[in-house]
């Protein structure tokens, strides 16, 4: 009787793959089986030779079945996917880098169905209550706190915008939209633009002497909330980058800048501190396809966190690169938000939009 035997399913791959050589083409030839097969540091993935990259980037963590290359979370699914200008890749298909009415804040998100998604949630879909961020299911608000930003989630009692989940930035930076920033507002010395503030003492009282508080400062505006603390928002340099920054005063003492947002031109502003607890800023800034677009941020005015921006102007709105600007909000009960700006298009009467935004998100114009 003759022994037979059976060979591991290895060893069978081995027998039937057609390795590149004399007589080996067309579909069945592969460049590999084994890593053993590919040159230097790459390894065998579905019978291609391809490069190792890292599981996660340095300063960020990356989903699952994504890679770091270059700094930045790379779906292995795109890696070859080369996409037309104006759309990104996700899940291995290309999809719009921004919506109709709206520029998709975060870094590397795309528009899916009028909403900007991170490309490690396209396929993931969430309980109510829940959101995706790195491509894992977390609520949306905290259990003793809400979070009031666009595209916030709750890790661990805290409100973290989705697209800085697993991001870990250097001492003295934080996290918006993706990417770190410096974390307080750099105050420029000689820039030539100082900021002054003076109060009045009761009514019909004197004026105090101006206090110099900023030496590089653009369009300030302020206001006060019903604990009587005094919120002011203005735009200046921030680690290269223009950036809205935000002062409260509390007990006579004004806290540190922080940056609420930071990232290209922002102009414009103004804030408004509702009695509910909420500020409310808007600001003219330019988005990728250089045009001005208005952008609405909400922020918890006893911690000074302030959500991830979200456009609230189409490009109908804004009819000139630079034509939509000096945006104001007010708040009435309930929570709406109302904006309006000027689009200013070069002819005699300028045109005005509004727009109803509840906390959080935002309705077209």
């Amino acid at each position: 009787m003759r022994a037979t035997f059976s060979p591991p399913a290895a060893c069978l791959l081995a027998l039937l793959t057609c390795l590149p050589g004399p007589g080996c083409s067309g579909d069945s030839a592969r460049d590999c089986v084994y890593d053993t097969h590919c040159p230097g540091s790459k390894i065998c993935v579905d019978g291609r030779c391809v490069v190792r990259y890292p599981p996660d980037c340095p300063d960020r963590e990356c989903a699952e079945g994504f890679v770091c290359i270059d700094g930045s979370c790379v779906e292995t699914a795109c890696i070859d996917v080369s996409c037309p200008e104006g759309e990104a890749c996700a899940a291995g298909r290309c999809y719009p880098r921004d919506c109709r009415w709206r520029t998709c804040p975060g870094l590397g998100e795309v528009c899916i169905e009028e909403k900007c998604v991170p490309p490690s949630c396209v396929d993931v879909t969430c309980p109510q209550g829940q959101l995706c961020a790195v491509g894992r299911c977390y609520p949306i608000d905290c259990e003793t706190k809400k979070c009031p930003g666009y595209g916030e989630v709750c890790i661990e009692g805290d409100c973290v915008q989705r697209t800085c989940v697993g991001v870990t930035c250097p001492p003295g930076q934080r996290c918006a939209r993706g990417e770190c920033f410096p974390q307080d507002c750099e105050d420029l010395t000689g820039a030539g633009r100082f900021l002054y503030f003076a109060e009045r003492i009761g009514i019909g009282g004197a004026w105090s002497e101006p206090e110099r508080m900023f030496d590089a400062a653009w369009f300030p505006s302020m206001d006060s909330d019903a604990s009587g603390q005094l919120h002011m928002m203005f735009w200046t340099m921030s680690g290269g980058e223009r950036a809205v920054c935000w002062r409260r005063r509390a007990n006579g003492n004004w806290q540190r800048v922080t940056v609420s947002t930071s990232r290209a031109l922002k102009t414009m502003l103004h804030v408004h501190a509702a009695g509910d607890g909420w500020l409310h800023g808007v600001f003219a800034q330019w988005t990728p396809q250089e045009k001005h677009h208005v952008f609405y941020a909400i922020g918890d005015a006893s911690t000074g966190l302030w959500g991830e921006p979200v456009q609230i102007s189409r490009d109908q709105d804004c009819h000139a690169p630079n034509s939509c600007h000096l945006p104001r909000v007010a708040v009435t009960p309930g929570g709406w938000a109302h904006v309006v700006w000027v689009d200013e298009t070069g002819h005699e009467e300028g045109m005005a939009y509004h727009a109803l935004v509840p906390p959080g998100t935002a309705s077209p114009p």
